[in-house]
């Protein structure tokens, strides 16, 4: 499989975009759209209004709460998950590996980055409650790896609301960073099922541990599409922990969706619609 160091690619991609005439805003939230004869006309940040026809929603664990602020339904469940890198070590594999308890990537440092296949917690919320029915053919198939979590962040979300006035700072400037403690049992678990498969690795540690929260659609197939309901919005988010592995695709048919031109693959697998029409939603890939 290929590998990449996500701290050179991202960066990488950004100059290669700068390029091409792209700019890129960092601390700035969009705080909403607004409509003219319903249809996009604007996007809302904390900056300032931009005009626009068109605008591309890539919001990761904040998508949801943003289309439901303008009345569109995205059912997408949140999470945490946690992987680490270990000290360097004897190369088992000059890339990426998957078995059926751990992933690894092998690191320019000679380390490797670690996680527990299929393991995380997830974070319950009122959307989730709101799309359990979606949801539940999911949780059933993949319940033996997940934690279910009630915490403060439910109560927050109850007092937040869905509806903000786009003057004032809105929910993603509260919380413009999600960073979720890593949970230290699958870090340990995971090195342990490393060492245990691959003794020569006896010697290695945890050099850094991380959480991160990944955002679920129903089945984890991503949502990269037109939103029939509101004319110039587009979704490209619900990447199920492959976001990274897959973006330059997933970005090319966003942009030929956005643009009008040919798609790269068909697009139906990835439709909005697909969410909302009411058919069932299983699962076909791992977190």
């Amino acid at each position: 499989d290929g590998r990449a160091e996500p701290s050179m690619a991202v960066p990488a991609l950004a100059t290669a975009a700068r390029k091409h005439g792209v700019t890129i805003h960092q601390g700035c939230a969009a705080r909403g759209l607004e409509t003219t004869g319903g249809k996009v006309s604007a996007v809302v940040t904390e900056k300032g209004t931009i005009r626009t026809q068109s605008v591309l929603l890539s919001g990761g664990a904040w998508s949801s709460l943003f289309c439901r602020r303008h009345g569109i339904e995205l059912p997408i469940g949140l999470v945490n998950a946690t992987a680490c890198r270990t000290t360097p070590g004897p190369e088992i594999t000059s890339g990426a590996l998957g078995t059926d308890f751990y992933c690894i990537r092998r690191r320019l440092d000679g380390g490797f980055t670690l996680a527990l296949r299929n393991r995380g917690t997830v974070e319950l919320s009122p959307d989730l409650f709101r799309y359990a029915r979606t949801f539940w053919p999911t949780y059933l198939h993949r319940k033996n790896g997940l934690k279910l979590s009630l915490g403060k962040s439910f109560l927050d979300q109850i007092m937040r609301g869905t509806s903000w006035s786009f003057d004032k700072p809105s929910p993603f400037e509260t919380e413009r960073v999600r960073d979720p403690a890593p949970d230290m049992s699958l870090v340990n678990a995971a090195l342990a099922s490393l060492i245990k498969a691959n003794p020569e690795l006896k010697d290695i540690e945890i050099a850094e541990a991380w959480g991160g929260t990944i955002d679920c659609t129903p089945d984890t197939i991503p949502v990269i599409s037109p939103v029939d309901a509101l004319p110039g919005f587009f979704l490209a988010t619900g990447f199920s922990g492959h976001g990274f592995g897959i973006g330059p695709a997933a970005g090319k048919l966003a942009a030929d969706i956005v643009t009008g031109a040919t798609p790269l693959v068909d697009p139906e697998p990835y439709s909005h619609r697909r969410m909302i029409d009411g058919r069932r939603l299983a699962p076909v890939s791992p977190f």
